[in-house]
């Protein structure tokens, strides 16, 4: 019995280092994908799918391998390039979070049940790892902002809607992982 739940155990585990090899792969920006829009579509959609199957993994085991797809978008300048995969499925990560997943509020002071945090729940290193690439990735994409706005001509105007685009996925998670909308909204407008 116990030998059968170590080999299930290492079977997860396995699947879940894999899914989140996969993911980074998908990540990557390949120059050969950046203008064809087909390729892009299909990655981004293959993205969405591995997010959701990374995520259902964790909520049964570890969550290192999801915080180490999440620190990916810490570590590529995510926003350099607007129309890459890796900003792209910033958007995809966000929608797939509110519609499938719950992040805890035990630690905002919502009392949960034991039954609610281990059904809809993730780890405390995964809340973390989420509080993190939203809070850097905010204050990124402020700069940006801010840099696109005080540009002027044709070229940084054309970069509005997509960091908006941007801009509210980051205040979609912000709000899912339980930050007022006020905080967010004051974070563009002035900076703090």
């Amino acid at each position: 019995m116990i030998a059968l739940a170590v080999l299930r155990l290492t079977e997860i585990c396995s699947q879940l280092h894999d899914v989140a090899n996969f993911t980074l792969h998908l990540l990557e920006d390949a120059p050969s994908v950046r203008d064809k829009p087909d390729y892009v579509q299909t990655t981004l959609e293959l993205c969405e799918i591995y997010f959701a199957e990374l995520f259902r993994q964790t909520m049964r085991g570890s969550s290192a391998e999801a915080c180490e797809v999440l620190n990916s978008y810490l570590q590529a300048p995510v926003f350099e390039n607007l129309e890459s995969v890796n900003a792209k499925s910033l958007v995809s990560l966000v929608e797939l979070l509110r519609k499938d997943f719950t992040f805890t509020r035990s630690a905002f002071g919502i009392a949960m049940s034991s039954q609610e945090l281990t059904s809809s729940s993730f780890a405390s290193e995964l809340q973390s790892s989420l509080q993190d690439v939203h809070s850097r990735l905010t204050a990124v994409l402020q700069e940006k902002l801010d840099v696109v706005l005080q540009a002027s001509g044709p070229e940084a105007l054309a970069q509005v809607p997509a960091l908006l685009t941007y801009w509210h996925a980051l205040l979609d998670l912000g709000q899912w992982i339980g930050l007022s909308s006020e905080w967010s909204i004051q974070t563009c407008c002035n900076g703090s």
